[in-house]
């Protein structure tokens, strides 16, 4: 299962709590500033780059270019008793000048975050979501399933005769039939549900508050779509694919996940290029 990360766990959180944590973050920072230039006659303005930063990946580059205003603004109002007025001011406009640089290259470095994030989450060959992508999603799916009390379901689709095809025709060919698979599974599918590939030919998809009949019906138009692909194409492959509904969400993931895979291998095992289905509910 995936950790989530600290970064993670903090954009899932509302703009307001954010924006509370900032401000306490720029509280301490103030205090502290106010503490050490009254009594120790120390130079604290660096730090106030602590909630400037903050909020420029937090909350957003206006927002951030704000709290750098009232940085600027609180450390000029530490020191206009004991550095001379002009000093006092021309250190302010040093310093908000510094937090601005911060933020353009802060809010860049997000840019590539956001954007290395994202890649890591496709397959490469297939550019649909990967393993790692689907246990995310499927994370979000169970506690939304347990928050609403939604049954949940999960499909596991294997391309039958794929490795005779990709050894006779070539590995070429067999990724052409890959990225054809994802994309006909992808469109056949409704905005809310997920498409993965877990494995070599191996594909997963993920379909979050649906019922079994609602499951079969997708399922059904899914491969409806596979099959004409692969008629277009004359290519001979075909699919076996599991369905597993729980009417209420499974204790783990992996869990989840291993119920699929049984349902699709039975359907291997009991002459392939067939749908079958399972309910559980508990």
């Amino acid at each position: 299962m995936h950790m989530m990360t600290s970064t993670e766990y903090l954009e899932a959180r509302s703009k307001t709590f954010l924006a509370t944590m900032g401000v306490l973050l720029l509280g301490v920072v103030a205090g502290v500033d106010y503490i050490t230039s009254t009594r120790y006659v120390l130079e604290f303005s660096p730090f106030y780059v602590v909630p400037v930063a903050f909020f420029t990946w937090f909350i957003g580059r206006r927002a951030a270019v704000g709290m750098g205003f009232v940085c600027a603004g609180i450390g000029l109002a530490a020191r206009l008793h004991s550095i001379p007025r002009l000093s006092a001011y021309w250190d302010a406009l040093v310093w908000f000048g510094l937090y601005l640089a911060a933020i353009v290259v802060l809010s860049e470095l997000k840019k590539l975050y956001e954007r290395e994030r994202s890649l890591s989450r496709l397959d490469s060959l297939t550019h649909i979501a990967n393993r790692r992508a689907l246990l995310e999603a499927a994370t979000a799916a169970m506690s939304s399933a347990k928050r609403h009390h939604t049954a949940i379901s999960l499909a596991y689709i294997d391309l039958d005769n794929f490795k005779q095809m990709n050894d006779l025709l070539g590995h070429e060919s067999g990724d052409k039939v890959l990225r054809a698979t994802a994309m006909s599974i992808r469109d056949a599918l409704r905005p809310t549900d997920l498409v993965a590939r877990i494995g070599g030919d191996e594909f997963a998809v993920l379909l979050p508050e649906t019922t079994k009949v609602a499951a079969e019906r997708v399922i059904a138009r899914v491969r409806k779509v596979l099959e004409h692909a692969m008629r277009e194409r004359s290519w001979t492959v075909t699919f076996s694919i599991g369905i597993v509904t729980f009417l209420r969400p499974p204790r783990s993931i992996s869990e989840m996940l291993g119920k699929a895979d049984q349902v699709m291998y039975r359907v291997k095992s009991g002459g392939k290029n067939r749908t079958e289905q399972r309910e559980i509910a508990a």
